[in-house]
């Protein structure tokens, strides 16, 4: 038996599977007067500012029980970003009173945990457009928040005036090695459209072009800056590398090819594997994007490089 008072139901958006809620179907026969009398019983809705720090108490819950099924992770990590941007926005109450231990939803080592952060094991936060480093700090022993990019220093900001240690991701030096040799940005190195030819930039021209909108629109300045930025990037092709992060050393994920190394004067795209030049490309578009400063062209950019 489930007390109401532990019992989720749903008014403008369901409650996900993986938590003690009325089902959907069984949900949409109630009245009005029925849901209004469930509210007064104590039963807890889904969504509601009101009721956010109650679900992040029963996702970390979720997440240190070690119960939720692989296949719904991504809606498990949507239900978290939703989660924070409402404790963030509407002035919902804080989940943890004062004095009591902080307990987070978390990725460590590619497995959903509960973390308690501390001096010694901070907790880290995303806070950067591009995915690659938070995919890389997941990777490790280190904890990593589970909460959208667009409110990690946000977030930031409140668990510094609460006290909670933490590290931004944005902060995360990786390196490169090969064979115990560092890799870095070297301006001796061959140009990427010198590598490619030159039907690169007109590619990226095309692409920015066209994910201009009616709402979005691309300047001239806008797009030459790009591509003046193309035309400065550095290719560095290895066959095999190294990384390394907060003193830890990893192999990079199987699906992993690429790195952008965001030289101010020097921007390199460090590639590895024995694939050739176009499926490299298409394997590096999201660091390619970064490196152009448009993380938004990586889609498009897979895309042509696809087809």
């Amino acid at each position: 038996f489930l007390h109401i008072r532990d019992l989720w139901i749903g008014v403008e958006r369901d409650p996900p599977r993986f938590v003690n809620r009325v089902h959907p179907l069984v949900r949409r026969t109630f009245s009005e007067p029925a849901i209004a009398g469930l509210r007064s019983l104590g039963a807890l809705v889904w969504g509601e500012p009101a009721h956010a720090a109650r679900m992040l108490t029963d996702l970390t819950a979720l997440a240190e029980s070690g119960a939720l099924p692989e296949i719904q992770m991504n809606e498990f990590r949507k239900q978290c970003e939703n989660v924070w941007s409402q404790l963030l926005n509407t002035g919902a109450t804080w989940p943890w009173p004062s004095g009591k231990p902080v307990k987070v939803p978390a990725v460590r080592g590619s497995r959903l945990v509960s973390h308690t952060p501390d001096e010694s094991v901070p907790i880290y936060i995303h806070d950067e457009a591009s995915p690659i480093k938070r995919s890389l700090v997941e990777m490790t022993e280190h904890a990593v928040l589970i909460a959208d990019s667009g409110e990690g220093g946000a977030i930031a900001e409140a668990f510094g005036k609460r006290g909670i240690p933490y590290t931004l991701i944005s902060t995360v030096q990786v390196s490169l090695s090969d064979g115990g040799r560092a890799v870095s940005a070297d301006a001796t190195l061959p140009r990427l459209v010198d590598v490619a030819g030159e039907w690169l930039l007109l590619v990226v021209a095309l692409v920015v072009e066209l994910k201009s909108s009616a709402f979005v629109r691309r300047t001239a300045e806008g797009v030459q800056r790009t591509l003046d930025r193309l035309r400065a990037t550095r290719y560095d092709h290895r066959h095999h590398v190294e990384l390394a992060l907060e003193g830890i050393t990893i192999a990079p994920p199987p699906g992993m090819r690429s790195l952008p190394l965001l030289d101010p004067s020097t921007p390199t795209l460090v590639t590895w594997g024995d694939e050739e030049l176009l499926r490299t490309l298409r394997n590096s578009a999201q660091s390619l994007a970064q490196l152009l400063g448009q993380p938004s062209l990586q889609d498009p950019l897979e895309n042509v490089f696809l087809k």
